[in-house]
């Protein structure tokens, strides 16, 4: 999933040196967003050019440039799953299930992200696949929601929480 997401450039460009493009005899690196190599998690790697990895850890704990690795993660992450199915694990995330159209969702529930609810919820015109599916989110999703260095969790609330309270204070 790492490789699919930076489509093979390195996303970060730190380096007077970056590689910019992987190539075969020099493999991108991991690299540990919040410097565990414990927390191997999706939302806790990113895939950069070996020259980039040394500069990040030569300026060490550079809380700039911690964000900007962050913020490019979670741009990576939108990209990769859409912003559409973004959307719609967030719904499930707070409402627990939410309906949505199975192309929006494909890649979350390829990912384990999501799970259908019911079947074949509701289907239009001449198909005979689901048009509309009911999904919940799993334990995978619930945890990529409530990570502090998620895509789909904001630096320093949730984005959800952030939505549900401009929704709030707009209806006030």
């Amino acid at each position: 999933m790492l490789k699919e997401e930076v489509v093979y450039v390195c996303p970060l460009g730190l380096s007077r040196n970056c590689e910019r493009f992987e190539k075969i005899e020099t493999p991108f690196t991991n690299h540990h967003i919040d410097l565990d190599s414990a927390n191997s998690e999706y939302w806790n790697l990113i895939r950069i050019c070996k020259p980039c990895h040394e500069e990040h850890n030569r300026r060490g704990q550079d809380g700039d440039l911690q964000r900007k690795i962050k913020l490019r993660k979670r741009n990576l992450a939108l990209q990769y799953f859409g912003p559409l199915a973004v959307s719609v694990l967030r719904m499930s995330h707070i409402y627990k299930s939410t309906s949505a159209m199975p192309a929006m969702v494909l890649k979350l529930l390829e990912k384990g992200y999501l799970e259908i609810a019911n079947q074949n919820t509701f289907s239009a015109g001449a198909c005979e696949h689901a048009t509309m599916q009911d999904y919940k989110i799993t334990h995978k999703g619930e945890r990529s929601c409530k990570k502090p260095v998620g895509a789909f969790h904001s630096f320093k609330k949730p984005i959800y929480t952030c939505l549900v309270q401009k929704t709030a204070s707009n209806a006030g």
